[in-house]
């Protein structure tokens, strides 16, 4: 056999090699990217499950401001938290 022969078997071998690591590589890379997107996926149900409890929240809380601006839920607010009273009210007081 020639040395161009065994040169171009050299090289023949060296490319074959390449092409399998950069396969290998890339097939690798494919699998960590896999997992990654899975990870991925898994935090946006996490952070959607959370913005649907927060909008729930924000649904509640904006219903309550409305009614506390109300003349009633203003008396009862004064009444259970403030303890006061009308003028004209006699308050009985239980013992404990």
């Amino acid at each position: 056999m020639g040395k161009k022969q065994e040169n171009k078997g050299i090289s023949t071998g060296l490319v074959r090699f390449l092409a399998i690591t950069v396969v290998i590589a890339l097939g690798y890379q494919g699998i960590k990217m896999g997992q990654v997107a899975k990870s991925l996926d898994i935090q946006l149900e996490e952070v959607e499950k959370q913005i649907a409890i927060e909008s729930k929240k924000l649904e509640e809380l904006t219903i309550e401001y409305e009614n506390i601006e109300s003349p009633q839920t203003v008396e009862k607010i004064a009444r259970e938290k403030l303890g006061l009273v009308k003028d004209d009210e006699i308050v009985f007081r239980e013992r404990r």
